[in-house]
């Protein structure tokens, strides 16, 4: 999936035009593949009611964010 679609490419250049545009999009494209993934693993931590591994891998979103 290309997610890099659903960013405003203006204001992205505007944000980091000073960054390595490649590595940028990189860390991005990272993200989103983790994200699925992650976001499954809350949503199955809260269905079990486990708030440990809720707080874990809400927390381990947020650093990847």
């Amino acid at each position: 999936m290309n997610h890099m679609t659903t960013i405003d490419r203006e204001q992205f250049n505007e944000n980091f035009q000073y960054y390595d545009q490649e590595i940028i999009r990189e860390v991005i494209g990272d993200f989103f593949a983790e994200a699925d993934d992650r976001l499954v693993n809350l949503k199955k931590n809260i269905e079990d009611k486990d708030s440990v591994n809720l707080a874990f891998n809400a927390h381990s979103l947020k650093i990847s964010a």
